[in-house]
């Protein structure tokens, strides 16, 4: 019977092509052994992320005609009217602030013309003579969408060349219903969609993050014959300071309340929220971010 034992035991071990003795410990061996047996990778690895939905009946609370919330290059969550080309209003000095942080060198300086200072609006409170390097000049169009400042910043190359410009490179970008006659906003034939604006800020936040960056300062300061302080005109900045690392305001008669945010949550890429012809563009974006923060919890 031993004989039978030992014979079958060394048949299983030439079957197993495992030696008869080992000089590797025991517990050697056996970690060994799991450490080959261990899964490369799992398949719960590959699983897609689930893109949560928005309710479509959020659209009903909302004052906004024109809305559009979607993932970067990703899913649309929520869409009315998306598509639809309407005023922009000061949702222009995005482009305004792309054409000038690409065209001059950040050494370039700025004088202050009659011109700009005529130009609707007072934001900035500038004074005909100062002069400002170029991402003052940004920083105020951007945060306290000062007109003089895109004035200023167009002036250089020429309004009309700028204005060119800036049409080309929307053109160049494939935004189809985007059109410019002038760098701040005021008229109403500065016109877009919503989709277009989302493949802008596409564009900004995988080329010129500082842009968006800048955008949402709470506050930022010029420095020419005196110094101030510009607030931004996005009270949400600080109350959403966490999750919104894009913004623009936008606001004329003709275009209504205009706002478009780029928001990171915890746990979701960056979102694109665009807002046009509201009448409470903040309420709007808050009721929106707060879907959001639910969805992606």
């Amino acid at each position: 019977m031993g004989e039978l034992l030992f014979v079958a035991f060394m048949m299983v071990r030439l079957v197993q092509q495992e030696p008869l003795f080992s000089s590797a410990p025991p517990v050697a061996a056996v970690r060994g052994a799991a450490a080959e047996a261990k899964p490369v990778f799992t398949l719960s690895a590959f699983t897609p992320r689930r893109t949560p939905t928005l309710d479509p009946r959020l659209l009903e609370q909302l004052s906004a005609t024109n809305m559009l919330v979607r993932e970067l290059g990703g899913a649309v969550l929520l869409n009315q009217r998306g598509s639809e080309v309407r005023p922009i209003a000061s949702l222009t000095k995005l482009m305004t602030a792309l054409e000038a942080v690409e065209r001059y060198a950040v050494e370039t300086k700025f004088t202050i013309s009659k011109n700009a200072i005529a130009t609707e609006g007072a934001s900035g409170d500038f004074t005909i003579g100062e002069t400002f390097d170029r991402d003052q000049l940004i920083k105020a169009a951007l945060v306290a969408s000062s007109n003089d400042a895109t004035e200023a910043l167009a002036e250089r190359a020429g309004l009309e060349a700028f204005i060119q410009a800036m049409n080309a490179r929307a053109s160049s970008l494939g935004l189809r219903s985007t059109r410019y006659v002038e760098p701040a906003g005021i008229s109403s034939e500065n016109v877009g969609s919503l989709d277009d604006l989302s493949t802008l800020i596409d564009y900004l936040w995988r080329n010129q993050p500082d842009l968006l960056q800048w955008s949402t300062l709470e506050t930022t300061t010029l420095r020419g014959v005196r110094t101030r302080r510009l607030l931004n005109l996005n009270y949400l900045l600080s109350t959403h300071r966490d999750i919104i690392v894009g913004s623009k305001t936008g606001s004329t008669p003709a275009a209504g309340e205009c706002l478009v945010l780029l928001v990171r949550l915890p746990n979701s890429p960056p979102i694109f929220v665009g807002l046009l012809n509201s009448t409470n563009r903040f309420d709007d974006a808050k009721k929106i971010l707060t879907a959001l923060t639910e969805a992606y919890d």
